[in-house]
C-alpha cells in the first residue's frame, strides 16, 4: 500500500496490485468467521457491549456531513442532531410563562361609600325669649308723659344740695348726672322697694318711739332690712343684729330714726315726692 498521489485525491486508500486485494479479502474473511463464532456463543453482543450513544456517535463519525444518509436519519429522528451538538450550542428551551403572569389578576376595586346626605345650613334660631311689648295706647302714652313731667317739675324746684342727695338716693349712684330729665326717667324705672323704703322712713319719723317700734316690726322683712340700710347710709357707725325681725333690731332702728336730723328727713321726703310723682301715686 502506497501513499495516494495527487490524481487519486478523494479515495481513502489506493491498492497497488492484485496481491494486496487478495490479502485484504483474506483478512476480512477471518474477521467475519471470528465474529460469527462469537455471536454463536453469545460473547459478542453489540447492543449490550456498546452504549447506544457511543454507537450512534461512532456511526455519525463515519457518515459524511450533509450526506443522504444523514438527511434521512435527521428527517426520521428530530432529536438526532441534538446528540452531536455541543451543550453550549443547544438553544435554551422557550420558557412558557405562567398563567398568572399572562393574565393579570384584576385588582379589587373599592366600592365608594354612599355619601351622607348634606344637611342644609340651619337657619339661625329666632330669639323667642324676647318680650314683645305691644304699642302703648294713647292713654298710656299720656300717663307716661304726665309722670315724666311731674317728676321733673318736683326735682327742678329743689335746691342744689337736695337735688344732689335726691339724685343719689334715686339712682343709687354718687356720680349720677343732676339733670331733671335723667332723674325723672330714673325715678320712673326705680323699683317699688326703694319707694316703699323712703315712704316708711318718712312715716316712721312722724310716730312716737313706742308706735315707731310696733310700726317697724309690722313692716315686710325686705322693707325693714332696706330701711336699716338706708339709716346706715346716714349713720355709718350703726350696727344691727343679723335677725331683722328681732326686738333688738327694732329698738336699734327706732333709736337711729329718732336721731336723724331734719335735713336728712327733708332729703328723704323730697326723694319720696319725686318717686311718688313718677309712680303716679
Amino acid at each position: 500500500m502506497t501513499p495516494q498521489s495527487p490524481e487519486d485525491e478523494g479515495n481513502a486508500f489506493q491498492l497497488d496490485d492484485d496481491e494486496d486485494m487478495l490479502a485484504l479479502m483474506e483478512a476480512a474473511a477471518k474477521i467475519g468467521s471470528a465474529a460469527t463464532e462469537d455471536e454463536a456463543d453469545g460473547s459478542l453482543d453489540v447492543f449490550n457491549s456498546v452504549e447506544p450513544a457511543e454507537v450512534i456517535a461512532e456511526q455519525k463519525s463515519v457518515i459524511p456531513e450533509n450526506s443522504p444518509v444523514e438527511q434521512m436519519v435527521a428527517s426520521q429522528d428530530p432529536d438526532f442532531d441534538s446528540l452531536f451538538t455541543e451543550p453550549s450550542a443547544v438553544e435554551p428551551a422557550v420558557e412558557v410563562p405562567e398563567i398568572d403572569s399572562v393574565i393579570p389578576t384584576p385588582e379589587p376595586q373599592e366600592i365608594p361609600a354612599t355619601p351622607e346626605p348634606v344637611n342644609p345650613v340651619p337657619e339661625p334660631a329666632r330669639n323667642d325669649s324676647r318680650i314683645v311689648v305691644p304699642p302703648a295706647s294713647e292713654e298710656d302714652q299720656i300717663k307716661h308723659a304726665r309722670a315724666i313731667i311731674s317728676a321733673a317739675d318736683i326735682y327742678r324746684n329743689l335746691d342744689q344740695q337736695t337735688k344732689s342727695v335726691v339724685a343719689q338716693l334715686i339712682a343709687q349712684d354718687p356720680d349720677v348726672e343732676l339733670d331733671e330729665a335723667v332723674i325723672a326717667i330714673k325715678a320712673i324705672h326705680t323699683d317699688e322697694l326703694t319707694f316703699a323704703t323712703m315712704e316708711s322712713l318718712k312715716k316712721a319719723k312722724e310716730l312716737s318711739a313706742v308706735d315707731r317700734a310696733f310700726y317697724i316690726l309690722g313692716l315686710e322683712t325686705t322693707v325693714r332690712e332696706n330701711l336699716g340700710g338706708l339709716t346706715i347710709a346716714f349713720i355709718p357707725d350703726l350696727k344691727f343684729p343679723d335677725d331683722s325681725g328681732s326686738l333688738d333690731y327694732a329698738k336699734i332702728l327706732v333709736k337711729a330714726i329718732d336721731g336723724l336730723s331734719a335735713d336728712v328727713i327733708a332729703f328723704v321726703s323730697a326723694t319720696e315726692s319725686v318717686l311718688r310723682a313718677a309712680k303716679q301715686r
